[in-house]
């Protein structure tokens, strides 16, 4: 499933993200929002990567929706 992802974080990372305890994977959301609010307009190149990273996040939270592995109070 990982290989069909299609945005530009790679698999090794996805294999982290998807191994991550769900309050882990919280933490790392949260740190990609408070990273967010930190760059400028100016670093495409930087909050793009923050994007994909947010993304990458997302996508494993749905997952584990989706399957029932989220647990009821998140």
């Amino acid at each position: 499933m990982a290989n069909c992802f299609p945005y530009l974080v790679d698999n090794t990372l996805m294999e982290q993200i998807k191994n991550l305890p769900t309050e882990e994977l919280l933490d790392f959301w949260e740190e990609t929002q408070f990273l967010d609010d930190q760059f400028d307009q100016g670093e495409g190149a930087s909050l793009m990567l923050n994007l994909e990273y947010e993304r990458a996040v997302l996508y494993e939270l749905q997952i584990r929706k989706w399957t029932g592995k989220l647990p009821l109070d998140f």
